[in-house]
């Protein structure tokens, strides 16, 4: 009996192409699959270095104007080759990632990570006494205390950590889970480079909620209230729901997160 008519007779198979009389044969399974997530319209991957300039003023166009600290200290709109050194010292690490639009080619998200050593805490407190401009030198203070703070390498034994350090997306591109993508994709890097230990220091709400949502763990908090000058007046006054910077840390090759592995495979 033929099913779908696709059935042809033994003298007739010998004489036609096996290709030909599979094709219809595939035409009529593929009714019957299961559709697959709707395709995406983004590409992740590394940047390469000639668009490290563009990651630069994408930065300064939808990151620091919005990011709690910098827009706290008035640091958001006045441009700043310190704090773009920095960022292209993280870029040159080959270890950021950027997200692509398929149809156009261009840019529309990114996330600058980096690897943070013990000494480095140290060398910024150094540097910051360097600077004459105050916000910049309270910023780079409270970056110093905050990479210091949850003592990461002494807690897991380690002498470099994979950081994810700025995490941006267009105006136009919110909402479309491109932060969830960008901080999950970094995260994976980081497992794949043999990182123990990757961490995320998240200053904004809404970058602890992808944290909370990616499962990561909380390892440190400071209310913006508790970091004061030598006055005892609040050094960043973000605006509300900016309460808190919180750190989260992953641990990919841990037993823990073997075991989570094997859970969600079985």
């Amino acid at each position: 009996m033929a099913i779908f008519g696709n059935v042809l007779p033994k003298f007739m198979c010998k004489s036609l192409n096996l290709q030909q009389t599979l094709l219809p044969v595939s035409r009529f399974i593929s009714l019957f699959r299961k559709k697959s997530k709707e395709e995406s319209h983004y590409l992740i991957h590394r940047p390469q270095p000639d668009e490290y300039c563009e990651i630069l003023r994408l930065l300064w166009e939808c990151y620091y104007p919005e990011e709690p600290t910098t827009l706290s200290l008035g640091l958001g709109h006045c441009h700043n080759p310190v704090m773009d050194e920095d960022s292209l010292r993280g870029l040159s690490e080959g270890l950021s990632l950027v997200a692509r639009c398929k149809y156009t080619g261009d840019i529309v998200a990114g996330s600058v990570n980096r690897t943070a050593c013990p000494w480095d805490a140290e060398e910024m407190e150094r540097f910051s006494c360097s600077l004459t401009c105050p916000k910049l030198k309270s910023y780079t203070k409270f970056n110093a205390h905050l990479l210091k703070a949850p003592m990461l390498w002494e807690r897991f034994c380690t002498d470099k950590i994979f950081e994810i350090s700025q995490v941006f997306v267009k105006k136009e591109e919110r909402q479309k889970g491109l932060g969830f993508k960008l901080i999950k994709s970094s995260k994976e890097l980081g497992a794949d480079c043999g990182f123990r230990v990757i961490r995320l220091d998240a200053t904004s709400h809404y970058s602890a909620k992808i944290c909370e949502k990616l499962d990561m763990r909380l390892i440190y908090t400071i209310n913006y209230d508790d970091y004061v000058d030598i006055y005892g007046n609040p050094v960043i006054k973000p605006p509300p729901p900016h309460c808190a910077c919180k750190v989260y840390i992953d641990l990919p090759h841990s037993m823990e997160q073997r075991k989570k592995k094997k859970k969600k495979r079985k």
